[in-house]
């Protein structure tokens, strides 16, 4: 049961994720027009925001506590270890590890290394995206921050479709 429920509340949390760590880069390339990692840098000061929800995105993709990736991979690590799964248990950590370490790598290169020219070339009134590309990314980066708090709140429903699945097998 447990590894079924934590394989769902993990679809959710990485959906949540991922899908601010998309939304982050196409406000990236909105609004300097680069899709290239290796020519940005210096972002974190004209997009703030964005970069608050890229990192917060990293984090929870990687694992770290109090946001809603480490409460799904938690889970999936706690029934890989009742279940005495110890190879599994070390693949999941060492893919969180690698994820997290990518993650931060990107977003270290892209907001915090040194300001590229045409990052240097942004004005003060075109920083950060319009308030309707905003407000999805502070949506979902709040929701991220939330689940990691209180992740029973998707208790009922993603014990419903564990439950729902797992009569299904037996028949």
């Amino acid at each position: 049961y447990l590894g079924l429920y934590g394989g769902f509340f993990h679809v959710v949390t990485h959906l949540l994720a991922k899908s601010l760590l998309f939304l982050c880069a196409g406000a990236v390339i909105y609004r300097v027009g680069i899709r290239r990692i290796s020519e940005l840098g210096g972002l974190a000061q004209k997009m703030p925001i964005t970069a608050f929800c890229f990192f917060l995105g990293a984090l929870s993709m990687g694992g770290m506590p109090f946001l809603a990736g480490f409460m799904s991979k938690y889970t999936i690590i706690l029934a890989l270890a009742r279940l005495k799964m110890w190879w599994a248990l070390s693949i999941a950590t060492f893919a969180g590890v690698l994820t997290l370490a990518g993650l931060i790598w990107a977003a270290n290169r892209v907001f915090w290394s040194e300001e590229s020219p045409k990052v240097a070339a942004l004005t003060a009134e075109n920083r950060e995206v319009p308030l309707p590309m905003m407000i999805p990314m502070v949506l979902i980066a709040s929701l991220i921050i939330f689940l990691g708090i209180l992740p029973q709140t998707l208790y009922p429903v993603l014990d419903g479709a564990t439950r729902s699945i797992l009569a299904m097998l037996a028949g």
